[in-house]
């Protein structure tokens, strides 16, 4: 059994019903004229189908899978498998919240003054001549962190954390507030060239922050590279651990596997002088089946507490029988959850969408380039995870920094001199659900510039009929500029006639990392359902 379908649109955490799939609720005694209707029945269907859609992960898959791997012994797969999943699962985003608090570190570091167009960066000299720039100072501008090195984990947990998310983010601009650097490959290459070109600038990095490395991250199927082919990762590692197993018989099989998925990275961060403080959040030696299945799996609640909470939902504001029939066909047809994997993999289906288009605007393909506008936004994980899906190089993404409406010349005279003659500038979202956020506090989009020097291309993973269309209307002053979702039918307007009078919160789409601002907030007890913590609901409303 390949465990692609068994993933397919997962989302995977902690807390699952191992019993099968979970049973019919009990019919209460007292039925009120809602749930002796079709709508109740309807509830059933949706659940039923929300179920399948993040396809759970029981026990029986992964011994199916186990079985494949015979030649090994079942405990070894086990312990690999785990390896592999332990950071499979959205829990760990709040689980590494947690571990970032118990070591009392208060922001991720997204280097945005290091690599910002205002060049904002440290100062060794803290009294320069006026106007005039040190020896010292010009040489920490001049080896500012290169835009084409910013996408790392630490945008993407700083969207995480320093956003609020979690309740961990504070402003990190003085008193006893400790920031974190995770070292990831990348960051520990880029560290490595500062150190080598600016050893003055590196002590004073060094010096300013925590630093931390997350064990058994990189290389796993993790929530950001769900896009790899499990079944081929777990025998590449088996393979590699019975060559290691061979030399050094004598050697633990947890002590190799944690040389094969740590070793490098450790040794590089070693050369560089720095001591982290390793992140170990997959520390289970004897993983079961059931564990393994839990890394994979979704949280998903009991379908009486669904039922029940819908019920309740509607209940609160007192509609009429009429109006819950016409909320709970607009669920049934539009609540959608989606996960880190199917995101990955609508992501791969976005880039070949964005260079078909390319060609068919007589476009080079190889001048593609993407915007990172706001890497505290989720910009930073959509583009992290479009760069890893996708296996595009890092010097195809630049950073723009958002200006104020005064300032969009300057800002596109900017961009112009960043990328070749003939270029297409992709501006890539998770989703377009106004559309009022992209063209606007985002990316601050300038119809009337100079429409010859390079295309822009609006593209989305998911994308509403009212964002289309306003995008589509904004854009159209210019010739080559247009937008491209991979999915537009999860993502519709509540009817013309709903009883709701929200226009700014009307979707059903539950992202596996945070419940949007903009869904539906009458069913915001529905969406707790989803989560492991009011950590992945941001809104403030939806706390109420």
């Amino acid at each position: 059994m390949n465990i692609q379908p068994i993933l397919h649109n997962s989302i995977p955490v902690r807390k699952i019903n191992f019993n099968g799939l979970p049973q019919p609720a009990a019919r209460p005694v007292s039925i009120d004229s809602f749930q002796k209707s079709t709508g109740y029945i309807k509830l059933e269907k949706l659940y039923n189908r929300l179920f399948k859609m993040t396809s759970q992960v029981t026990p029986e898959d992964i011994g199916n899978i186990i079985k494949k791997f015979k030649q090994y012994p079942k405990e070894q797969v086990l312990l690999v498998m785990n390896k592999l999943t332990g950071f499979a699962n959205p829990d760990k985003i709040f689980d590494f919240k947690i571990w970032l608090e118990s070591n009392k570190i208060d922001y991720i570091e997204n280097f945005q003054s290091l690599y910002s167009t205002k060049k904002r960066v440290y100062k060794i000299n803290q009294s320069p001549v006026e106007n005039k720039k040190t020896d010292t100072q010009e040489e920490i501008v001049k080896y500012v962190i290169p835009q084409n090195k910013l996408l790392n984990l630490n945008q993407v947990f700083s969207y995480f954390y320093n956003s609020g998310f979690g309740s961990i983010g504070k402003c990190p601009l003085g008193g006893s507030i400790y920031g974190a650097v995770i070292l990831d490959a990348r960051t520990v290459n880029y560290l490595q060239e500062i150190k080598d070109n600016n050893p003055a600038f590196f002590d004073t990095l060094k010096n300013r922050y925590k630093y931390i490395y997350i064990k058994d991250f990189e290389g796993s199927y993790n929530i950001f590279e769900q896009h790899k082919d499990f079944e081929k990762i777990l025998s590449e590692k088996l393979i590699l651990l019975d060559t290691l197993k061979k030399n050094n018989p004598a050697k633990a099989d947890n002590d190799i596997l944690n040389l094969i998925m740590n070793g490098r990275n450790l040794k590089n961060i070693k050369n560089l002088g720095l001591e982290p403080i390793i992140a170990d959040l997959n520390f289970n030696e004897a993983p079961s089946a059931v564990d393994i299945a839990s890394n994979l799996s979704n949280t998903f609640p009991a379908k009486e507490n669904f039922i029940e909470t819908i019920q309740n939902c509607l209940k609160k504001k007192h509609f009429s029988d009429s109006e819950k029939e016409e909320l709970v066909e607009y669920l049934d047809k539009y609540f959608y959850t989606c996960s880190f994997k199917t995101i990955s993999e609508k992501l791969i289906k976005l880039r070949q969408q964005i260079e078909d288009n390319v060609k068919k605007y007589g476009k080079d393909i190889n001048k593609i380039y993407y915007s990172v506008a706001k890497p505290g936004k989720s910009f930073a994980l959509i583009n992290y995870m479009y760069q890893k899906a996708n296996d595009i190089s890092p010097n195809r993404f630049i950073y723009w920094e958002n200006t104020r409406q005064n300032s969009g010349k300057e800002a596109y005279t900017a961009i112009e001199k960043m990328l070749p003659k003939g270029a297409t500038l992709v501006i890539l979202d998770d989703a377009f659900i106004s559309g009022e956020s992209i063209l606007q506090s985002q990316f601050n989009y300038r119809p009337w510039r100079n429409k010859d020097s390079f295309d822009i291309i609006f593209a989305s993973v998911y994308s509403s009929s009212k964002a289309s269309q306003r995008l589509e209307s904004y854009i159209e002053k210019t010739n080559n500029d247009r937008i491209i979702s991979v999915d537009y039918q999860e993502l519709e307007d509540l009817p013309a006639n709903s009883p709701i009078t929200e226009p700014s919160r009307n979707t059903l789409i539950l992202f596996p990392y945070n419940s949007p601002d903009n869904n539906c907030a009458i069913f915001q007890d529905l969406y707790r359902l989803f989560y492991p913590s009011y950590s992945f609901i941001q809104s403030p409303w939806i706390h109420d």
